[in-house]
């Protein structure tokens, strides 16, 4: 899903958790954050190993999610549902 900051990635993911937690869905989905290439903060925490990061930012068309910092709740979602950060470019 399209991220910024990573609280929407963490609420979703905390979302499917619950429902798998109550018994009502035998699985939670991997979840996966749209970055843009420009910076990338969620990518960065998880290469480095760290709950949160910030990066500079350089341009992208992508302004409604162009984040220098990301929640490390987002770094949460991706680690426990098995899934990664995707950098993607404008182009």
């Amino acid at each position: 899903m399209p991220t910024g900051y990573g609280e929407l990635l963490y609420g979703v993911w905390k979302g499917f958790a619950e429902l798998q937690r109550l018994g009502l869905t035998d699985s939670a989905p991997r979840i996966f954050a749209c970055e843009p290439a420009a910076g990338g903060p969620l990518a960065a925490a998880v290469r480095a190993g760290v709950p949160a990061t910030k990066v500079e930012v350089g341009d992208t068309d992508a302004y409604g999610i162009d984040c220098s910092v990301g929640g490390y709740r987002g770094v949460v979602a991706l680690r426990a549902s098995g899934g990664r950060s995707l950098l993607l470019t404008d182009y």
